[in-house]
């Protein structure tokens, strides 16, 4: 998988950075103070290397802890990945309603929840309970 973009959201003074497009040479250039180095600390709890998790009292905007925190599972980072052709024919063997996927995009929120999409969105018929079996 290759990151081709990325966004942080609800992160110290980040309200939403919008979709930041990632080419083999990305620089980001800007004042002091600017947010550059929150950008990153917030992407990098995506999936972190010391295993950090994101802590709600210190890292969400202040001005809104008190009224919004507590309102939902708030997003952080989110990471768009392209799949190779190896990983997309991995993809479609554990589920063939996935072949035609070449993106995923992953997001970390404060729950330490980790949600997934694919790209495109596969248009699959809801499971039901007589569909579904667990083979212990």
């Amino acid at each position: 998988m290759k990151l081709v973009a990325f966004r942080v959201e609800n992160y110290k003074k980040i309200l939403d950075s919008g979709w930041i497009r990632v080419g083999d040479l990305t620089c980001f250039v800007g004042k002091n103070e600017a947010g550059k180095s929150a950008l990153f600390r917030g992407l990098s709890k995506l999936n972190p290397s010391d295993g950090e998790k994101y802590d709600g009292l210190k890292e969400f905007p202040r001005r809104r802890y008190t009224d919004e925190f507590n309102d939902q599972d708030w997003p952080v980072a989110s990471g768009k990945f392209e799949l190779n052709s190896e990983e997309c024919e991995e993809l479609a063997e554990i589920c063939p309603e996935l072949a035609s996927c070449t993106h995923v995009i992953c997001t970390r929120h404060y729950s330490w929840k980790l949600s997934v999409e694919f790209e495109p969105t596969p248009s699959l018929e809801p499971l039901t309970r007589p569909v579904f079996h667990l083979n212990l």
